[in-house]
């Protein structure tokens, strides 16, 4: 990453006024070793300057920040001539020279008396630029040093450490001295307003103010390394165009780089937000984000996730895109820092989903799609797990390809880092008919790929686990015999991914099960003892046929109890039908699970359907006797099963 640079100028002719700026100097040092962030800053200090230095000091250099320590009158700053003697420089001379330098320099901080005039000539060329407004005293002027770069040094934007340089003269209680107001000039608030009588930004809703209403942190838009504008400014501008694209006529996006807004969030269709930890430790953004989603669907509000997060619960459930990697030292890393490289395809690629999806819900909220009551019985759902980083591109291009054939894909939101991972996870498991996983030699951070094929298992058929990996992966040089494992269930497919898009497009025509009225495919949680186990497989057989998707626990839990009884919760919660073999195993198990289940139903959000005992003899057993609170129970006899045996099952079900 590219170091700020930052030049320290200083003149102290010799027919004027003594100054300390030595002591100054060792401040900035001293306030750079005490943050521990030395490997982020190059400071360059150029004592006893003349005017003839300063453009091959900016030319050698090339810094990002220019601070200029010495005296200033009204007319210009003081500089050292030839003959070490005092020689002022035209502020339009000096706004010139800036101008020159506008495209790497980011602030000027002009610490010398009498500097405002000069500022405000030179803001017209650099965005942020200190000065003062009469006399500085020397003291006042270390201190307000001091605390600028205290905060800059520990990760403060340059407004932020211009209240902390301006606070600490306030500190330093020093008032008969402190004559001077310092003032920041931040060319991005010089924009006048709208004049009242002019016509409001045409939208492309006519009901609301602003299409795409931009929510973020200032910290997250910096403008250092060589970056000409902050990168969610850069960001803006790519997402604008696309936008226009898609939509192809007049949008109104509203953005303010001094992140200031007389527009109420509440006005707007859409709200973008750039999430990152700053972000989160926002009070007046995350209220932003409240107050949008008191009105509106959580659909209509956008992440852009700059970094792993463990979002807020009134954030989860929205699309979320993420524009971070792990780059090739295992590191987590933001796409495009400092700013976007033409080959760095996976940020462009990612912008362009996010453009399609905004733009997509503009287009419903203007045309809003006819509703329909009935059910497209042909519309598949596929589960696309989420990958390692290095084949992060891959699963955006596989999903786009199911997208295009028509495919529902799931899940609509990372979850990951959330601590409700498992359940909404298996929520979208029960959604899906099909699940879907690329892997490569990597086995990811707490072996995350071998936990989702898990949860699919325990809730998909066999024959509904589809994986993939290169033909040329070396399956040798996994250690990770979890992962290893993984790699050879018999459900990886070894071919290039075009290949694999092909294969889908085949597999994935098995016809899709039988609905019930509501529309959502029911689903059986099936339950035995490892006595009962073939016949819990028979059972689900069955239901499968009648169109009913179920689930298993796995044989290789049924010895762990923390393991059984978190598989056991998981289904209880989400499940329509629960189901209880009644082979081989005694009554007193069969009635201990039924009032665990009957425990468990009441957490949930909806009833369960129904509960089912199928009692095969022999051996010679009796009904079960037992009432549960809310909850049907159903007892299924039979010599031989058969669908016959399952039908009062099925019925309850799909009814």
């Amino acid at each position: 990453m590219e170091k700020t640079k930052i030049l320290i100028l200083a003149a102290n002719p010799i027919d004027t006024a003594r100054l300390g700026l030595g002591e100054e100097y060792r401040k900035i040092q001293e306030s750079l070793e005490l943050s521990h962030n030395e490997n982020l800053f190059d400071i360059k200090y150029a004592p006893d300057l003349r005017d003839e230095d300063i453009q091959q000091k900016l030319l050698s250099f090339q810094p990002h920040i220019v601070h200029f320590s010495g005296h200033g009158e009204k007319t210009g700053l003081v500089f050292s001539s030839a003959n070490g003697k005092s020689h002022n420089v035209d502020k339009n001379a000096l706004a010139a020279l800036f101008k020159l330098f506008s495209q790497t320099v980011r602030c000027v901080i002009l610490n010398a008396c009498y500097s405002e005039d000069q500022a405000e000539v030179i803001s017209e060329h650099i965005r942020y630029v200190i000065g003062t407004t009469t006399s500085i005293d020397d003291e006042a002027a270390t201190k307000f040093t001091t605390g600028f770069y205290k905060a800059l040094f520990n990760g403060q934007d340059i407004p932020t450490a211009f209240e902390f340089g301006d606070n600490a003269i306030q500190l330093a209680n020093i008032p008969a001295q402190y004559k001077h107001k310092p003032i920041l000039k931040n060319r991005a608030s010089f924009s006048s307003p709208t004049p009242a009588h002019f016509s409001a930004p045409e939208t492309y809703l006519a009901a609301y103010e602003t299409d795409v209403f931009i929510s973020y942190a200032d910290h997250d838009n910096q403008t250092f390394f060589g970056m000409e504008s902050g990168w969610i400014s850069t960001f803006i501008q790519h997402l604008s165009a696309l936008l226009q694209r898609q939509l192809g006529q007049a949008f109104h996006l509203h953005f303010s780089e001094a992140n200031y807004s007389s527009l109420s969030v509440e006005k707007a269709a859409t709200l973008l937000i750039f999430a990152s930890q700053h972000y989160l430790h926002s009070e007046k953004q995350q209220q932003q984000a409240k107050q949008f989603l008191a009105l509106h669907e959580k659909n209509r509000l956008f992440l852009v996730e700059l970094m792993p997060l463990q979002l807020p619960d009134y954030l989860q459930h929205s699309p979320c895109y993420k524009f971070w990697v792990m780059d090739e030292k295992n590191e987590q890393r933001t796409l495009a820092i400092p700013k976007p490289n033409p080959n760095e395809l996976a940020y462009y690629q990612r912008l362009d989903d996010l453009a399609r999806c905004v733009a997509g819900c503009l287009k419903n909220l203007k045309s809003p799609p006819l509703a329909t009551t009935q059910t497209n019985e042909g519309q598949k759902t596929v589960f696309l797990a989420e990958v390692t980083e290095d084949l992060e591109d891959r699963r955006l291009q596989l999903k786009r390809y199911l997208e295009q054939q028509g495919y529902c894909v799931l899940p609509e939101q990372f979850y990951l880092f959330n601590e409700n991972a498992s359940a909404l996870m298996n929520a979208d498991l029960k959604r899906s008919q099909w699940f879907v996983q690329l892997l490569s030699e990597q086995s990811g951070r707490g072996n995350y790929p071998v936990r989702q094929f898990e949860q699919a298992k325990a809730i998909l058929k066999p024959d509904h686990l589809v994986q993939w990996h290169e033909r040329d992966l070396d399956t040798t040089r996994i250690t990770n015999s979890d992962y290893l494992a993984l790699l050879t269930s018999g459900h990886c497919l070894a071919m290039n991914l075009i290949e694999f898009q092909a294969y889908l497009q085949d597999k994935l025509q098995t016809p899709v099960a039988k609905t019930n009225k509501s529309g959502e495919i029911p689903y059986a949680f099936v339950y035995a003892a490892p006595e009962d186990h073939e016949l819990a497989e028979q059972v689900s057989d069955l239901l499968e046929q009648q169109g009913i998707m179920s689930a298993l626990v796995d044989l290789s839990i049924l010895h762990n109890p923390a393991q059984l009884c978190e598989a056991i919760k998981e289904n209880l919660l989400i499940c329509d039908a629960f189901i209880l073999i009644y082979g081989q195993i005694q009554e007193r198990w069969i009635k201990q699970n039924l009032l665990n289940a009957q425990g468990k139903a009441a957490r949930r959000e909806t009833p369960l359907k129904v509960a089912a005992i199928v009692n095969k003899t022999p051996p010679l057993k009796t009904s079960i006797s037992l009432n549960l609170l809310n909850i049907p129970l159903l007892q299924c006899e039979c010599d031989d099963l058969s669908l016959q045996t399952l039908q009062p099952i099925v019925q309850a079900l799909q009814a």
